[in-house]
């Protein structure tokens, strides 16, 4: 095995070991200043038609995504997933990036680090055979801050613009390219916000409070224990050092916000600068601007992934997949060996585009996008290497959702891949499989034999090009008619530009689609051709915190949410509180909007029972019809929404997350705890 697998940014070797796993009345009764603009039904995403019956290759099969089969010489048809093209915009959430004056900004406390010294970084031992993603970032503890008193001791809270209180922390790594901080949650605050900005910018990465528990609760939902899975990163806005805004809104105490921010990440690559990136072993990596791939459909799909495992940053490669009926879901193939946890998946950002401005120029190209989202984990094995993933957000406009080749490659087959090795600009590889991997162990077969079955690994010898750390989860694909289809996924190999020859291993794709990610992306194992797939059918629900009235506001629609936030400067954007059906099937009940006209506020109801008497014996209140639909029982990936009722304010609130639903009861007494009211659901 090349011992460029080994190799770090600070010259210092680092192996991470990742191993696989295989209704009543509601509430919402909250000053909302406009009536309903439309049902539920409105909200419904629109979808690509399918295509079953064209070549695979072909330009109608490529423009609307669906399924095509063709004959393969004496088995089964093999069926292909064809590609599309998102606008970034249909599906997209609100920007978490606001404007923000420095001039307004409260006095941060700081806590420096000085320069990392080489013996701060810590060195995991591994055989050295393992596939490893590269590190680009190393952990480092923050005694300061390190519990949740220390934390309190030092904010220093003020006045805020809305009419609550701030307080900012400013951490320093001396030296760093890009600093991530990562906060212990215990308590935080309804309506809160969390804002982090680097030095002098005049924008702010702003996540509602409501946000970070439910990233915690989704991995706590996934069966993550321990600290890691209570911690929630920030995004890498570059530079050595970040601030950190707690905003708590008006009439809520401080002691809401109980965070330890026990470490930090401190990151050695600078994502805008190539100087920085390690190039060992790299000389014969081929620049895919200087391919006939550049601009092409497939480096449009293909991301550079950041990621935590504590809190040490790693990177490795994903691919984005299209499903059979083109929804737009962003599903993401990388290798298991990356992420192989939801705690790791909620720390994910991803860069597209990442590749020079032209062939081999130093330069990133102008249109590198970074977002931090993070990702639910569908599916992970270490039996083919696979971690696949629906990210959280939606990725910017021009990117590609990538065509793929459930039914596999037999024989000798011309392949390419494009990849991020060692975090560098995209790089582009050729050569040829021959098929499934027949034995295991020496330089004949993948490396770690005690994790993998050998057959579930198609081998690849370069011709053009190689790969190496951090091209580890690249797609690779074959080409039919032209076009590409994905086949599996960089697990590890033996190659290098000294070796350019010897042997690479892929997870193959199509194993791992038969074991589970048909249910994904369409399709049976044995069916062909594939029946569409059914994820992604549930909508968002948008909240709002109101900041005079200290009520929520709810809404399907992104009309309303976005009309709101143009006129209403009171509502306080919480992002996407929950999921449910925009419209009714087997299983789901309505929920019912009104409008009161006397306070503005909006009150929810599943009870038609109770909807009926409101009609009846409450003129004042404007029936608005079905605002969305949920479950009334557990079934269906649905999880409990737990509601309250405000005794000072007479309205309800809802949350889904049971990490939030513990802090209400914890910190808000005047919040009765009413226990279930239906079922919705955490992710599309």
């Amino acid at each position: 095995m090349r011992t460029s697998r080994e190799w770090m940014a600070v010259g210092l070797a680092a192996v991470l070991v990742l191993t696989g796993c295989g209704g009543g009345s509601g509430g919402g009764g909250v000053s909302a200043p406009v009536a309903a603009q439309s049902s539920a039904s409105t909200e419904a995403a629109a979808t690509a038609s399918s295509v079953d019956s064209t070549q695979p290759g072909s330009s109608a099969a490529s423009a609307s995504g669906g399924t095509a089969t063709v004959p393969r010489a004496g088995s089964e048809p093999t069926r292909f997933i064809e590609g599309g093209i998102s606008d970034g915009a249909e599906k997209a959430d609100v920007s978490p990036f606001v404007s923000r004056d420095p001039k307004d900004a409260p006095a941060a406390r700081q806590i420096r680090l000085g320069v990392l010294s080489a013996g701060e970084v810590s060195v995991e031992k591994m055989a050295s055979s393992a596939p490893i993603p590269v590190r680009i970032g190393q952990g480092r503890a923050l005694n300061d801050t390190a519990d949740k008193a220390r934390v309190s001791a030092l904010l220093d809270w003020k006045p805020s613009r809305r009419g609550g209180k701030v307080a900012a922390l400013r951490f320093q790594s001396e030296g760093a390219f890009g600093v991530r901080v990562g906060l212990r949650v215990y308590s935080l605050p309804l309506g809160g916000l969390v804002r982090f900005h680097s030095d002098g910018s005049r924008e702010a990465y702003q996540v509602a409070t409501q946000e970070i528990q439910s990233t915690i609760q989704r991995n706590l939902d996934a069966g993550d224990t321990g600290e890691d899975a209570h911690t929630w990163w920030s995004p890498n806005l570059g530079g050595d050092a970040i601030t950190i805004e707690f905003e708590v809104p008006p009439g809520v105490p401080t002691d809401t916000v109980e965070v330890a921010i026990p470490a930090l990440s401190h990151i050695y690559l600078d994502a805008k600068d190539v100087a920085s990136i390690q190039k060992a072993d790299g000389s014969c990596s081929v620049d895919v601007n200087c391919t006939g791939e550049a601009g092409g459909a497939t480096s449009q799909s293909v991301a550079q992934l950041n990621f935590l495992v504590g809190s040490t940053t790693y990177l490795c490669t994903g691919t984005l997949l299209n499903d059979d009926k083109s929804s737009g879901t962003p599903y993401l193939l990388t290798a298991n060996h990356c992420i192989s946890t939801q705690t790791s998946a909620s720390s994910l950002a991803t860069y597209w585009f990442y590749r020079s401005a032209s062939c081999n120029s130093p330069t990133v190209a102008a249109a590198a996008t970074q977002t931090k989202a993070g990702a639910t984990l569908l599916y992970n094995s270490s039996q083919t290497d696979t971690s696949f993933l629906r990210l959280n957000g939606i990725p910017p406009a021009g990117v590609r959702y990538a065509a793929s080749a459930p039914g596999g490659l037999s024989g000798t087959t011309s392949v390419f891949s494009i990849h991020h090795p060692g975090g560098d600009y995209q790089k582009y590889s050729e050569g040829v499989s021959t098929g499934p991997a027949a034995t295991c162990g020496s330089a004949s077969g993948p490396s770690n034999c005690a994790l993998v079955t050998p057959s579930n690994f198609l081998k690849v010898n370069w011709s053009v090009g190689t790969t190496l750390s951090g091209s580890s989860g690249g797609g690779l694909f074959m080409k039919v008619n032209g076009a590409p289809y994905l086949v599996g996924q960089l697990y590890g190999g033996y190659s290098s530009c000294t070796a350019p020859n010897d042997n690479e291993y892929f997870g193959r794709f199509d194993v791992a689609y038969n074991a589970a990610l048909y249910k994904w992306l369409g399709g049976t194992p044995t069916t062909v051709p594939a029946t569409p797939a059914t994820p992604g059918s549930h909508v968002p629900i948008y909240r709002f915190y109101n900041t005079k009235t200290g009520t929520h506001f709810y809404t399907v629609s992104a009309v309303e949410r976005d009309s709101v936030r143009a006129k209403y400067p009171q509502y306080s954007y919480e992002g996407i509180g929950f999921y449910a059906d925009a419209s009714q099937s087997d299983g789901t009940t309505p929920v019912y909007r009104f409008y009161n006209t006397k306070t503005g506020a909006h009150f929810f109801t599943v009870s038609a029972q109770e909807r009926d008497q409101v009609r009846a014996k409450y003129a004042q209140f404007s029936y608005e019809g079905v605002a969305w639909y949920v479950n009334g029982a557990a079934g269906g990936g649905a999880s409990p929404m737990y509601r309250f009722y405000n005794v000072k304010t007479e309205t309800h609130f809802y949350t889904i997350s049971g990490t939030e639903r513990a802090s209400v009861i914890a910190k808000y007494p005047q919040f009765q705890d009413e226990g279930i009211a239906y079922f919705a659901w955490t992710s599309p």
